[in-house]
C-alpha cells in the first residue's frame, strides 16, 4: 500500500518554541514583551511572531527562517517595512546570511525614513537539529518536548541597526468596544488554549473572532475542526469536516463510532453525505458552562481523532500510534 509522506511543521514548531520561551528574545532586546503572538496578521501579511515592549508603543515583528537567507522571506520584510509604523523593531532569523540580503534590508529602513531597529540573528545549528527531531514526535506530544528544549546559546547576532531614539509610552487606552459574539469567543480561544495546551494548533491566532464558528486545522489541508457557541440557528456545537480525499479516515472512524462516543461522553452524529462528524450541546445552562463543555467536548475529538486524522495511511503510522496508545479509539 502506498503511504502518504508527513509533512514538515519544523519552522512553526521553532516559532511555538519561542513563544513559550520569550525571555530568549528578551534578553537579546534587553526589554520585557508582552504576550508573543504566533502567527498573526498585520495588514494583510502573516507575521510569525509579534509583540509589543511592555509599557510602550513599540512593535516587534519576528520573521524566522531554519535555512539559508532567502529572496522569499526578504520580500516579505521588504514589504513590511513599508506597512508598519514608526517606532518598530524587526528580527530576522535564519541559520545563516547573505551579505546582499541584509544589505538590501537595511537599505530599505534607511531610505523608508522610519525609526525602525533591525537584528539579524542566527539560530544555533543544535537548536535547529533539535527542532527538526520533532518530526519523529507525534503532534500531541510536541509541546512537552518544546518547553523541555535547552540550548546554551541558542542565537547570534550577525548584525544590528538601530534608529528609535526615544521610545512612545503607553498611555492609557480605551478598551475597544467588541461585539457579544466576540467576546463569547475570546473566552472560548482562552479555554480551549488552557484544556488543549498540548495541542500546537490551537496557539495560532485566530485571524477573525467575530464569527460565529470558529475553525481550527486539525491536522491535514482539507480536515477542519469547527467550534460555536452559538450559530445562526441557536446551535452549540463541535464537529470536525473532512473531504473525499479524506473520506478513508471518516469511514476509519466511523466504524469506531461506538467507542468514539464513549469517548466523547456526549452524542456524535455521522453525516455520511457530507463526511461531518458532529456533537451539539443540547442541555446548556449558563454562558461559562456551555464555554467550559465545548472546550472540553473539542479536548476529546482532538485528543482521539488526531491519531486518525494525523497519520492514518501514512508512513509513520504505526511509530506515532505507540507514542500515543491512549488515543486509539
Amino acid at each position: 500500500m502506498n503511504r502518504n509522506i508527513v509533512r514538515s511543521n519544523n519552522e512553526f514548531f521553532f516559532n511555538l518554541y519561542q513563544k513559550l520561551n520569550k525571555e530568549l528574545l528578551e534578553e537579546i532586546l534587553d526589554v520585557e514583551l508582552d504576550e508573543l503572538l504566533l502567527e498573526k496578521y498585520h495588514l494583510g501579511q502573516k507575521v510569525d511572531l509579534y509583540g509589543v515592549i511592555k509599557g510602550i508603543t513599540t512593535e516587534v515583528f519576528i520573521e524566522s527562517m531554519l535555512s539559508r537567507s532567502d529572496r522569499r522571506h526578504l520580500d516579505f520584510l521588504l514589504k513590511l517595512i513599508d506597512n508598519i509604523e514608526n517606532n518598530a523593531i524587526i528580527i530576522f532569523q535564519a541559520e545563516s546570511f547573505t551579505d546582499k540580503i541584509i544589505e538590501k534590508i537595511l537599505g530599505k529602513i534607511k531610505t523608508s525614513g522610519k525609526a525602525i531597529d533591525f537584528y539579524a540573528i542566527e539560530i544555533d545549528k543544535t537548536l535547529i537539529k533539535e527542532v527538526e527531531a520533532l518530526k519523529k514526535i507525534h503532534f500531541l506530544k510536541v509541546t512537552e518536548k518544546l518547553c523541555h528544549i535547552e540550548a546554551s546559546n541558542p542565537f547570534n547576532i550577525v548584525d544590528k541597526y538601530i534608529s528609535i531614539k526615544e521610545h512612545r509610552v503607553l498611555k492609557g487606552v480605551e478598551r475597544q468596544n467588541i461585539s457579544r459574539v466576540e467576546g463569547r469567543n475570546e473566552m472560548l480561544i482562552n479555554e480551549i488554549r488552557k484544556k488543549l495546551y498540548y495541542f500546537p494548533t490551537v496557539f495560532r491566532e485566530k485571524r477573525c473572532i467575530d464569527n460565529r464558528i470558529l475553525s481550527y486545522s486539525a491536522g491535514k489541508s482539507d480536515v477542519n475542526y469547527f467550534i460555536s457557541v452559538e450559530d445562526r440557528n441557536g446551535n452549540s456545537f463541535v464537529s470536525v469536516e473532512f473531504s473525499r480525499e479524506t473520506e478513508n479516515i471518516y469511514r476509519k472512524v466511523k466504524r469506531r463510532r461506538q467507542s468514539f462516543r464513549e469517548k466523547v461522553g456526549y452524542d456524535v452524529k455521522f453525516d455520511d453525505v457530507n463526511l461531518i462528524i458532529r456533537t451539539e450541546l443540547i442541555d446548556r445552562e449558563f454562558i461559562y458552562k456551555t464555554i467550559d463543555d465545548l472546550a472540553q467536548i473539542f479536548e476529546r475529538y482532538v485528543f482521539y481523532l488526531s491519531n486518525y486524522i494525523f497519520y492514518y495511511g501514512t508512513n509513520m503510522e504505526d511509530s506515532m500510534w505507540n507514542q500515543h496508545k491512549e488515543g486509539t479509539l
